[in-house]
């Protein structure tokens, strides 16, 4: 598939295999492949995956013991010691096992690149929850100034993916709680994202918990909060629907287009940032023209 690969490609092009003893060209003082000291350094301040499971880390610590080290981990100088890049959990498990040296490879790396660095190995393993997810493209925005049209080119994911899964940050805290615990999914998230009043949203949240509900469920449960076609209409025009999802699916972020009988009405486009706003802008001004 094309995301991964794409992904995959890229983190490889850095850390390359270590060729054979005799082949290893003379490293220099600051770049290179060398054995260093874990205590030497210290986690990534950009790592975006904030929690790591402790029988996970002990699991990965005991292979560490009878076979080693086997991909090096990425880092880059830093105050007379060394950050890591990319291979925390590797760094954490090799602590554990009582490892004295490490497989690096010692590279200069930009900031905004080990923050991107970071985010690409945790998508490859799908080792971060939506929230962090949702937290490490922001922080490519607002940190680095990218666009998610850059962050989904950097990262392999499409534009909607990447913008669909900031909006996540929307949810009030305890829902995003919930969502990061796996009690209810990301289409339950995204359903409940329809819905504009954060007390609707939280009693919504916990009904989907109770009831182990279906996220086709959680759909119609909120479709009732969708604009109505007139004050005197029961529900939305079929048609007008339609067009409602596909415009939110295009330039993701929430549509209202509302309608009255007599035809006339207005589309709302709901943007949470200047920065979307600038994204939404640009686009509409490129289908336009």
């Amino acid at each position: 598939m094309m995301k991964r690969r794409a992904l995959g490609k890229g983190l490889a092009s850095l850390i390359p295999e270590v060729p054979p003893p005799a082949a290893v060209p003379a490293i220099t003082a600051t770049e290179g492949m060398r054995y260093i000291d874990p205590g030497a350094m210290v986690p990534n301040r950009n790592q975006p995956r904030e929690a790591f499971d402790d029988a996970e880390l002990q699991t990965l610590a005991n292979s560490i013991r009878r076979d080693g080290l086997l991909q090096p981990i990425l880092v880059r100088p830093l105050d007379g010691g060394y950050e890591i890049v990319a291979g925390e959990r590797r760094w954490r498990a090799s602590i554990l096992a009582g490892l004295g040296r490490i497989p690096t490879i010692v590279q200069n790396v930009a900031e905004d690149r080990a923050l991107e660095l970071a985010l690409v190995e945790n998508l490859l393993r799908r080792d971060l929850d939506p929230i962090e997810e949702a937290r490490a493209f922001k922080a490519m925005t607002e940190r680095f100034g990218l666009t998610q049209d850059q962050i989904a080119q950097r990262t392999g994911r499409s534009r909607p993916s990447v913008a669909n899964a900031v909006r996540l940050l929307r949810l009030p805290e305890d829902v995003q709680t919930l969502l990061r615990s796996g009690e209810i999914s990301r289409g339950h998230a995204r359903a409940l994202l329809v819905l504009e009043d954060e007390s609707e949203i939280r009693a919504l949240a916990q009904r989907l918990r109770a009831e182990s509900m279906s996220v086709r469920s959680a759909e119609q449960t909120v479709k009732p909060a969708r604009p109505k076609v007139g004050s005197g209409e029961a529900g939305q025009d079929p048609n007008v629907r339609a067009a409602q999802e596909r415009l939110q699916s295009r330039l993701g972020t929430q549509i209202r287009i509302r309608c009255s009988a007599t035809g006339k009405g207005r589309i709302e486009i709901h943007f949470a940032s200047h920065e979307e706003l600038s994204r939404l802008f640009d686009g509409l001004m490129t289908a336009i023209l």
